[in-house]
């Protein structure tokens, strides 16, 4: 191999190591971006189960309400 070939080699092998690098260096930097990004939306998603949980409670309340008013509507047909 001549000189001017070993020459081209070590500089294209270099540019690649840099590019290696770079490349690793952006994964890692988007990576940690997105780790974060998903912390935030498991809190967010958290918060939203924890609130339609009280809206289900409150729903169940409700429902156990008419039910009670529909049994004493009945009880009262019954005794017409």
């Amino acid at each position: 191999m001549d000189v001017e070939t070993s020459a081209a080699l070590e500089g294209l092998s270099n540019r690649v190591d840099g590019l290696g690098l770079e490349l690793r260096g952006e994964i890692a930097t988007q990576g940690a971006e997105l780790r974060a990004e998903m912390a935030a939306m498991r809190q967010e998603l958290g918060a939203e189960i924890r609130h339609v949980q009280i809206q289900v409670e409150s729903l169940r309340d409700d429902i156990r309400i008419v039910a009670e008013g529909v049994a004493n509507l009945a009880v009262k047909l019954d005794r017409l």
